[in-house]
């Protein structure tokens, strides 16, 4: 029997579902130096899968509408480090190249305004989070990290939209890369933050502020 890859299990749920809702990240995986997918797949953390007829939306968006430095960078399903229905974090070495896989949800494919930005992701790392596995940073601090302030470092950034997402085949899932640091520590855990600036929904000309976020946690082994 034919092995499900990532990109196949999404196009399946796609298929399965109404998408209509926001985006976040589904999984994540390494790449060969080819950029061919390899090893074992990894999800963020408290991941609720999609399935045919359940609305996940709630379990894995987290919508911040303001720039607000004090707030929680994390939703409340993933401030805790915790890997939920048996679906694991992402064990990688220092160095490796990572893909990112999210579905478009209409954000390209069908968007709210003839002047809609679809915006960039922004992928930031950090290996100090709390030891009692609660993670407050905020989003101040992660966007503190773009200048190379603080406690982390900017890993990546991406336009949301790939280039083949969102054609033709809507259930292409969107691709988005980032690098573990090569200086990442093997037996630790390394926090990485995924930022998707919507702002540009209704066009650049406005003040719509519109941000999401994924958080995920990496064992990096030898």
């Amino acid at each position: 029997m034919k092995q499900l890859t990532p990109s196949l299990i999404l196009y399946l749920a796609f298929q399965a579902i109404i998408v209509s809702g926001h985006s976040w990240v589904d999984n994540v995986q390494r790449t060969d130096p080819q950029g061919q997918l390899v090893g074992e797949i990894g999800y963020i953390r408290n991941y609720t899968a999609r399935v045919a007829n359940q609305d996940v939306d709630e379990q894995n968006t987290h919508q911040l509408l303001n720039k607000s430095p004090e707030q929680i960078f994390c939703s409340a399903f993933q401030v805790s480090q915790f890997q939920a229905n048996g679906l694991p974090g992402l064990k990688v070495s220092p160095g490796s190249q990572i893909v990112a896989q999210y579905l478009e949800n209409g954000h390209i494919s069908a968007p709210l305004s003839p002047a809609s930005v679809v915006g960039d992701i922004y992928w930031f790392g950090t290996e100090d989070v709390s030891a009692t596995g609660e993670d407050a940073t905020t989003f101040g601090e992660v966007q503190s990290w773009k200048g190379g302030a603080g406690r982390g470092r900017l890993l990546g950034v991406n336009s949301f939209d790939d280039g083949k997402c969102g054609r033709g085949d809507l259930g292409l899932p969107c691709r988005s890369t980032f690098q573990i640091p090569t200086k990442a520590v093997v037996g630790s855990v390394y926090t990485v933050y995924w930022l998707w600036n919507y702002s540009g929904k209704l066009g650049n000309n406005t003040k719509h502020i519109e941000y999401y976020t994924s958080c995920m946690d990496v064992d990096i082994i030898g």
